[in-house]
């Protein structure tokens, strides 16, 4: 009877460590899942005033796949903290269109972010036609 006893228990020891290596080896797979082993590089570009504070044009970001902008402007906002991208009001866009917080990135995106334009002068304009006013918006292309 003891003999029967030490052997159950000896089985019961190995099969325990056994699971004891089973939940360590997925708690490590998990850990490298979450860590992002899982990742994607965008492209950041800053333009105006931002560019001037980051002395930077352009900069590589990488982010874990499946990432917003919201989650893109966070990291920048860490990674660079003198832009203080939270406290300010821009416009985002992603491959050149213009986009919200929850718009999903995917590898290889261009995210642009720039202040609002206002201001400039009327002097340079020329018009055509009975009211040569100032108008109250101008479309920049280029």
């Amino acid at each position: 009877m003891a003999a029967d006893r030490r052997t159950r228990q000896t089985l019961a020891h190995g099969h325990l460590r056994t699971l004891r290596h089973l939940v360590y080896a997925l708690d490590n797979f998990y850990k490298e899942v979450s860590q992002g082993d899982l990742t994607m590089q965008i492209q950041v570009r800053l333009f105006a005033t931002l560019r001037q504070l980051a002395g930077w044009s352009q900069q590589p970001l990488e982010l874990p796949e499946g990432a917003t902008l919201d989650d893109a402007l966070a990291a920048i906002d860490a990674h660079y903290p003198a832009l203080t991208i939270g406290k300010r009001t821009f416009y985002a866009a992603v491959n050149q269109e213009y986009a919200k917080g929850d718009q999903v990135l995917r590898e290889g995106d261009e995210v642009a972010i720039f202040p609002p334009v206002s201001g400039g002068s009327c002097r340079h304009i020329k018009y055509s036609g009975r009211n040569r006013h100032c108008p109250t918006s101008i479309i920049f292309i280029g």
